[in-house]
């Protein structure tokens, strides 16, 4: 990676100003764009700057220059969360269709690999090249913690009013989301397959 590119994520990722001034959002937002810029854009950033430090019209620039960037960071709607709190378990008899329990199990999917690919854009440790890999092992253990959050509800029903009707729904959402699993695990393999052949492991 360019020196001037790595210098503008060091900013973003140790900046106290940028920290206390931005969302997470704003700042994944920042490292998407500073990714895909052309270096004469990176070069016109930095020229100003002492190492180490930002200015206030970088920091400007960095936050215009993203608006344009879509950054999903998951936000449930109300029934979502009504689900939630009062369990998948309970949700299955008393909320209407099986859209909103998939609806509740999509939304603990993307909060949980929203906070795994953050971390992997912040990693500096991780290189470039491996990234892909890491996103695809945030989906893997996205899922897992999925799946173990709705077999856990699937334990409880038992102690519901129906627990036949609690059990049909939950157990294919268990199905669909140990389909996803065995397919985001092929995936990975892939990936790191990929990566051994070219040496980035």
């Amino acid at each position: 990676m360019e020196p001037t590119r790595q210098f503008l994520l060091n900013v973003i990722y140790k900046s106290d100003h940028i920290k206390q001034n931005t969302t997470f959002k704003e700042q994944l937002g920042m490292i998407q764009w500073i990714k895909k810029m052309s270096p004469d854009k990176l070069k016109s950033l930095v020229e100003s700057n002492v190492v180490g430090q930002v200015n206030f019209a970088t920091f400007d620039d960095l936050k215009e220059d993203t608006r344009g960037i879509e950054v999903r960071v998951p936000t449930p709607s109300p029934p979502v969360k009504r689900a939630l709190s009062i369990g998948l378990s309970t949700a299955t008899l008393v909320m209407p269709g099986g859209l909103i329990i998939n609806a509740a199990a999509k939304y603990m999917l993307d909060s949980y690999n929203y906070k795994c690919e953050l971390s992997c854009q912040k990693d500096e440790s991780i290189k470039r090249e491996l990234k892909g890999l890491c996103s695809n092992k945030c989906k893997v253990s996205s899922i897992a913690y999925v799946l173990a959050k709705i077999k856990g509800e699937l334990g409880k029903c038992d102690a519901t009013k129906n627990p036949r009707k609690c059990r049909k729904k939950l157990g294919t959402l268990v199905k669909n989301y140990t389909n996803k699993y065995a397919q985001a695990q092929a995936r990975m393999s892939l990936t790191s397959r990929k990566a051994k052949m070219r040496g980035h492991m």
